[in-house]
């Protein structure tokens, strides 16, 4: 770089050179999924983003360290993830994405409670009358359960 202008009256000027070297910059991964019973973390689930708002779509997947329901945690694995830049961002500018600049959610999957019956005057139902469900799209599942007492 070359510092420059216009000396002023009864000034001296000097002229510094140097470099310098830009490094690559560190991404950063957030993302959510519901529960599907397997360590698999979709990367379609994932917002990876660097600096300047800049964003990548993830595909592929990266590896819970456990298949629970957990909040806020680092991915095990994040080497079946590719990246590709948004408008105009370049992977090239940043580190690979690490474990440690991941942070994800795993929500809990939702049950479908559903009952008819015929009115009779109360806000209660018998919990014979219900029928509770939950399907894990991972094994192509549905599980049934059994519901007792009144609500």
């Amino acid at each position: 770089y070359m510092l420059g202008g216009t000396p002023l009256s009864g000034s001296n000027t000097a002229t510094v050179t140097g470099t310098g070297t830009i490094g690559k910059a560190d991404l950063s991964a957030t993302g959510t999924q519901v529960y599907d019973g397997t360590t698999v973390f979709g990367g379609s689930n994932l917002t990876v983003t660097g600096v300047d708002g800049q964003s990548f779509s993830a595909t592929g997947s990266g590896v819970l360290s456990t298949a629970n329901v957990q909040t806020n945690q680092p991915l095990a694995s994040v080497s079946g993830i590719s990246l590709t830049g948004n408008g105009g961002a370049q992977t090239g500018n940043y580190n690979p994405l690490a474990t440690s600049r991941t942070s994800v959610t795993v929500s809990p999957d939702p049950i479908l409670v559903s009952g008819t019956m015929v009115y009779n005057g109360t806000t209660s139902m018998p919990g014979s009358d219900l029928s509770a469900q939950a399907y894990l799209a991972s094994t192509n599942t549905s599980y049934t359960f059994a519901l007792t007492g009144n609500g």
